[in-house]
């Protein structure tokens, strides 16, 4: 269980962006605040293929891609992209389309070469697959090392999560841990976390760690629409 958060002692809490706040998981942000968040969508070397070639979950999918994909290491979002090709919501909980799914990603396991969720940027920066799953960050990662790795936001729709803060019950330190939320939320303090994790904090309006330049704005801050 966690507690719920005094958002009265937040000065800091305006700055967030509203596009951060108020999601299904906690619609009033009683019990979490958000700090960085990311998304999954589809990496592709553009060196090695074209990026038009795949626009969609469904196409992962593809013969040709027998033995050449990356998956993350995160049954969660594994489950997701084989949800959103069938037609369904990646959250849903009915026992019916989860089978499905799972029937469904037997399908895509000849064609996977590795899962990663320790650096999903380095099987592409290795040349060990050219296409599959990738998040924001780490394509950041890949092509700031030179690795000339697209983002590709699936037609049916990407994944996306937010790193929060949440009240553990009865937290020893509570006055502390309030003004440590209220300080990661003024202006400039989230930039050094997002820099770390290479991952846009959640307060707009400003430059972004993973966000340096206006070429990589797609990669960085990937449009809300696309990530529901």
């Amino acid at each position: 269980m966690i507690q719920k958060i005094d958002k009265t002692k937040l000065t800091n809490f305006s700055n967030l962006d509203p596009e951060m706040l108020n999601k299904p998981f906690d619609p009033n942000n009683d019990y979490s605040i958000p700090y960085i968040w990311g998304a999954t969508a589809i990496g592709i070397n553009s060196e090695a293929m074209d990026p038009k070639t795949v626009t969609r979950w469904a196409d992962l999918w593809k013969p040709e891609y027998k033995g050449g994909l990356l998956l993350t290491d995160d049954a969660r979002e594994v489950f997701q992209v084989a949800l959103r090709k069938l037609g369904y919501s990646g959250n849903t909980t009915d026992p019916k389309e989860i089978e499905a799914a799972y029937h469904e990603l037997q399908k895509l396991m000849p064609n996977v070469a590795a899962f990663n969720s320790d650096n999903p940027a380095n099987p592409y920066m290795e040349g060990e697959v050219n296409v599959g799953m990738v998040w924001n960050g780490s394509a950041y990662v890949a092509r700031q090392a030179g690795t000339p790795l697209e983002v590709v936001w699936p037609e049916e729709g990407a994944s996306s999560g937010w790193t929060a803060s949440p009240f553990r019950p009865m937290p020893k330190n509570v006055d502390g841990a309030l003004k440590l939320i209220n300080f990661l939320l003024a202006p400039g303090c989230g930039e050094t976390g997002g820099r770390n994790h290479r991952l846009p904090d959640a307060k707009p309006g400003r430059p972004q760690a993973a966000q340096p330049g206006r070429g990589e704005r797609q990669i960085a801050l990937p449009g809300c629409r696309n990530h529901q």
